[in-house]
């Protein structure tokens, strides 16, 4: 288990990169981006660029698919951005690229750290870092629900600091070996309330993630092999060998019950009721 940075937290005062280590990683960036390209069996394509508002750190909220997502979006982005990172067990290669790229290890399912973490990101953006964080908490193969519901957590920090939030969405062609980037414009959240925030940021990805199926281009059904693509989608996510599947399943948020949850108790007394089972 990694030890998170948001535990090492003194006098609660966020951990905050220092000075040197900042400048030493920004100097080592570029090396370490192209180190990382190395292993991707996947080409980068930025179908589109973002444009940042001045003077506001960002950001950035891609979606989440499976374990090559961080080294792709740190390569498509401009510049160095410090990682949130779910805390688990890691290859050391990949937790090299991490620490050495800058990283803020959460324990999802620990209220105490990822308050401690939202302090993380608060400080750094303050201190004019600019932060990847991934809203949906775990990966989404589903081409059916666009985005996962989300925690308005990304919300709540852009509020704090004035930050801007740029969705980005990431689509993996597995037959030209090939992950499409796309950005959108950026938004702010000071005139919003928390759950209206995190409804358009959803909104916006979801919608983003439809414009990249869109240029994929359009397929009847029957020219599909929909259990093929799922075994797919499966493989790749799960081609992460120390992936703790139970846990992920854990950390999908879940806002509000069902209709189906709601009203079960009521369908289940009426039926009694009428004498049924």
């Amino acid at each position: 288990m990694q030890v998170t940075s948001s535990q090492k937290e003194r006098n609660h005062q966020p951990f905050v990169e220092g000075r040197f280590a900042a400048a030493c990683r920004d100097l080592f960036h570029p090396i370490l981006m192209a180190m990382a390209r190395q292993t991707l069996k996947f080409r980068i394509v930025r179908d589109n660029d973002y444009q940042p508002l001045p003077d506001r750190p960002i950001l950035f909220a891609p979606n989440h698919y499976c374990g090559l997502d961080i080294t792709i979006v740190c390569n498509a982005i401009h510049g160095r951005a410090v990682i949130v990172a779910g805390k688990q067990s890691l290859f050391p290669v990949d937790e090299f690229f991490l620490r050495a790229n800058g990283v803020i290890f959460v324990d999802r399912l620990n209220r105490e750290d990822t308050a401690a973490c939202k302090r993380a990101m608060t400080a750094q953006l303050r201190a004019g870092k600019n932060v990847i964080l991934f809203p949906e908490g775990t990966s989404n193969v589903s081409d059916a629900l666009p985005m996962y519901p989300m925690k308005w957590g990304i919300i709540d920090v852009a509020q704090q600091t004035g930050a801007q939030i740029i969705p980005v969405i990431l689509r993996y062609d597995k037959l030209t070996s090939e992950c499409h980037v796309r950005f959108a414009a950026p938004m702010t959240a000071e005139h919003m309330t928390k759950a209206e925030g995190i409804e358009a940021l959803r909104d916006t990805m979801a919608t983003l993630r439809w414009e990249s199926f869109e240029a994929k281009g359009i397929h009847s059904r029957r020219e599909l092999d929909i259990a093929e693509e799922l075994r797919q989608n499966m493989e790749l996510l799960l081609s992460y060998r120390l992936l703790d599947y139970e846990t992920e399943k854990q950390v999908v948020f879940r806002p509000a019950p069902t209709e189906a949850e709601v009203f079960e108790p009521i369908i289940r007394a009426y039926s009694k009721m009428m004498g049924g089972k």
